[in-house]
């Protein structure tokens, strides 16, 4: 991630949940999640990709059905300032 630019990096985010979205286990759905996280902060925005929020909102309810504690779609949403969407 550290050596992608701005704009890879922005292009990159919405590939990486939808990655998230088709995985079957927690670890995996984090990874995904924390690898869009870290290109979000490459990408220096919080401009958000077309439909991220459903898509977050999709990942949101995948995330509560792995039974995660984790609050990994919350962070995402609060980096793109649409916590309230989700």
């Amino acid at each position: 991630v550290a050596k992608i630019d701005s704009v890879d990096a922005f292009d990159s985010i919405l590939p990486a949940l939808e990655l998230a979205r088709d995985q079957a286990d927690g670890y995996t759905f984090e990874s995904c999640c924390s690898l869009a996280l870290q290109l979000a902060s490459v990408a220096q925005t919080t401009e958000h990709p077309q439909n991220l929020v459903s898509i977050l909102q999709s990942l949101r309810k995948h995330e509560l059905q792995l039974a995660l504690n984790s609050s990994k779609v919350k962070e995402l949403a609060k980096w793109f300032r649409i916590s309230s969407a989700i």
